[in-house]
């Protein structure tokens, strides 16, 4: 018998179940009775039923809103990285990152090797947007395990930019 109360309405399901095979059941002679009562109070094991019940929906956000902060405030490394910055946007459907790539060049003649990036701050896009096509040196953080896709696509955040001088 299954029970769904609120403060009007209570709804009793009875039904009988029966194993037609290994994993499967089906349901017979299934009732539903509705009465409707004025005034129903949940019983004691109700309400100690419903405080687990919340518990079990907040302590794994709790957790998850920890972890998330713990990944974004944590730093996994830092450095910099020289090169020429060839392309920058705002991306993002319902949160908006600034994406960027940078080409690497060690030695003349070699192959150019891009390094991809995420700009939180937007002092700092403006920084960005006005370098493309120079050659700059980037100051990022590698921030490890970020759960989600809104802070950013990458795992490289960029905190300081500038411009260098051509030889």
């Amino acid at each position: 018998m299954i029970v769904a109360f609120s403060e009007k309405l209570i709804a009793v399901f009875n039904a009988r179940a029966i194993k037609i095979s290994r994993n499967t059941k089906y349901l017979l002679n299934c009732e539903l009775y509705i009465f409707i009562v004025k005034d129903y109070a949940m019983p004691a094991n109700s309400k100690g039923l419903l405080k687990y019940l919340v518990l079990l929906i907040f302590i794994p956000i709790i957790l998850f809103s920890l972890y998330t902060w713990a990944s974004i405030t944590w730093v996994y490394s830092s450095g910099e990285r020289v090169g020429y910055v060839q392309k920058f946007s705002l991306k993002g459907y319902v949160c908006k990152t600034w994406e960027g790539e940078i080409v690497l060049v060690s030695m003349p003649g070699t192959q150019a090797e891009k390094f991809f990036f995420t700009v939180k701050d937007d002092a700092i896009a403006k920084k960005v947007n006005n370098s493309l096509g120079k050659r700059v040196k980037l100051h990022y953080e590698e921030h490890k395990g970020v759960p989600s896709s809104c802070f950013g696509e990458t795992p490289f955040y960029v905190n300081d930019i500038k411009v260098l001088e051509t030889q």
